[in-house]
């Protein structure tokens, strides 16, 4: 028996041993490891997320600039008292504008469409550009709300006022507007030099594309397609849209002027209605009949419905009038990402992309 005890105490030893060296693997293992086979045995422990990780601002922030008064985008002077730290912002192009301005950790919300750069798709939504949701937004106390002006915005903007929180509104209409917003949130975020930098970046780019509309010899007529599912009365674009603006930016001509519209009609937001030969939809919105696109053809057809799957080839497949179409019979049927036309630095992409386009490039 007594010739057994080194044995038994070696075994007892090397199972202590095991046991400890096991304790230890699953303090320190890799997270992403959720295997391991010990002596034969494998082991597969419940998978854990590991604690998010903060990592510094990448841009320095003048805080000490602080109290300020900013002009938003709609002429309001807002005070703003300390160095934001906790923002919302709504509105696809806002936020981008926020992330590219380097301050995006500090984004605690935003709207259901800010999808763009991929971290915005990791924080609370608190309703839409369209709806900001008041309720939401204040629960999550921030410190400064950016939001794009429309009714429902001003509405959440008076009761955030009166829980004192600071809100900007912004509404670009062209991209000159577009450049000035970044540079009115780079005061409002504390970032100023970022904010300028990425200004004269984005001018030059403009400039660029200016200099190659000025060597044009006309402007093509475009017709920008935002949803054709009625292909009797399809959507583009008003005159007064962000949309249009860019066109005319990109050295095009928009299908609709403001001398074509007609006065709106009862029943107009219904497509299968009879339409005048040009309709307002909304205020941004028109609805074109087809005979008005075969008697005043456009040059080139964009397709700002691609993003639902609307292909050149989808269009020279639609029956009647559409193949006769002059865009559609010289393929200058061209798709486009329309978030690169909400109005935000990616703005710039798309207003080269629409020149190209227009320039046959």
């Amino acid at each position: 028996m007594k010739s057994r005890e080194p044995l038994i105490v070696a075994v007892v030893a090397a199972l202590l041993f095991a046991s400890a060296a096991l304790i230890v693997y699953f303090i320190v293992r890799p997270a992403h490891q959720a295997t391991v086979t010990i002596s034969g045995l494998e082991l597969s422990p419940t998978p854990t997320n590991p604690p998010p990780t903060i990592t510094p601002t990448p841009v320095t922030r003048d805080a000490a600039s602080f109290p300020i008064t900013i002009t938003d985008g709609v002429g309001r002077r807002v005070a703003i008292n300390a160095l934001p730290q906790r923002i919302v912002s709504v509105g696809p192009g806002l936020t981008e504008w926020v992330f590219d301005l380097g301050v995006g950790q500090q984004v605690v919300g935003n709207g259901a469409s800010d999808v763009y750069p991929d971290a915005a798709q990791n924080v609370p939504q608190v309703g839409d550009e369209r709806n900001p949701d008041a309720d939401k937004i204040a629960a999550l106390k921030p410190d400064l709300v950016i939001l794009s002006d429309n009714a429902t915005a001003r509405d959440a903007m008076t009761a955030l006022a009166g829980k004192g929180i600071a809100t900007l509104l912004f509404a670009p209409a062209d991209i000159t507007g577009v450049i000035a917003e970044g540079q009115a949130l780079g005061q409002a975020l504390g970032v100023s030099a970022t904010a300028n930098a990425l200004g004269r970046a984005m001018q030059n780019r403009v400039d660029a594309v200016r200099a190659k509309v000025g060597g044009q010899s006309k402007r093509p007529l475009v017709f920008y397609e935002v949803d054709a599912s009625n292909l009797d009365a399809p959507l583009t674009v008003a005159p007064n849209s962000f949309v249009a603006s860019m066109i005319l930016a990109a050295g095009g001509s928009n299908y609709v002027n403001a001398t074509a519209l007609a006065q709106p009609t009862p029943g107009s937001d219904n497509l299968d209605a009879a339409l005048a030969p040009t309709q307002v939809i909304s205020g941004s919105l028109v609805a074109v009949s087809l005979s008005d696109l075969q008697q005043r053809p456009p040059d080139i057809i964009i397709l700002g419905d691609a993003s639902v799957g609307i292909t050149a080839d989808e269009v020279k497949s639609r029956p009647g009038a559409w193949q006769n179409l002059a865009a559609v019979k010289n393929g200058k049927v061209y798709p486009i990402d329309d978030a690169l036309l909400h109005p935000g630095p990616r703005s710039l992409d798309g207003l080269e992309q629409l020149n190209r386009m227009i320039n046959g490039e």
